[in-house]
């Protein structure tokens, strides 16, 4: 059996009402298992449509991928994380062959406008994280993840 489904989820029937006030309704199945908007995602993207991995996802991938549970993974990407942030924070480099490099920079005081009243504003001098791809990681993101 049709029905109409809202973006929300609902199998109410669609009506005027409902479009006029920006509500946005699609013919599906009104017994449908899964709410509308959630997707198969694929750790893939193509030309037209991006997708970003969560955190979640990302630990679920590299535990099935190195045989290890979830737990184990999580606490070894949270150490990994933390050693690379206290190291960049203290001024160093951290380098990953073939992935890349975890670098500080540091950017001068710096004159600008604020946008809104056109007033002149010094932006003060600031460090910020930079990273930089290695060659592996750069030719297997031009070859597709192939």
């Amino acid at each position: 059996m049709q029905g109409y489904v809202t973006a929300n989820g609902s199998s109410r029937a669609a009506t005027r009402r409902t479009a006029r006030h920006g509500q946005k309704w699609s013919r599906a199945r009104a017994s449908q298992s899964e709410p509308m908007g959630s997707r198969n995602r694929k750790l893939h993207s193509n030309k037209h449509r991006r997708y970003r991995m969560t955190r979640q996802e990302l630990v679920k991938a590299v535990a099935e991928r190195a045989g290890h549970s979830q737990t184990a993974v999580n606490e070894i990407l949270n150490a990994m994380i933390g050693t690379i942030q206290d190291t960049v924070a203290a001024g160093d480099k951290v380098v990953l062959v073939g992935f890349g490099a975890f670098e500080p920079v540091s950017r001068p005081e710096r004159d600008g406008r604020n946008p809104q009243t056109g007033a002149k504003i010094t932006i003060a001098a600031s460090t910020t994280p930079k990273f930089t791809p290695g060659k592996a990681f750069k030719d297997a993101v031009n070859q597709g993840g192939k």
